[in-house]
């Protein structure tokens, strides 16, 4: 079990909680986000390198 640690209190929690055992805040928000900026990050690299090779 990885341990991670709560973005809004601090505490130690598994990677796999959906939610903080100390304030009860969502950690599934914060892997969705993540996700999101990591493929909107991907796009852009993958458009410029587009562009790059056309002109």
């Amino acid at each position: 079990m990885a341990l991670t640690t709560c973005s809004e209190c601090g505490s130690n929690l598994s990677s796999k909680a959906a939610a903080c055992p100390g304030c009860g805040a969502s950690q599934r928000d914060r892997i969705s986000t993540l996700a999101k900026v990591c493929a909107v990050v991907l796009g852009l690299v993958v458009g410029f390198l587009l562009l790059n090779e056309l002109g």
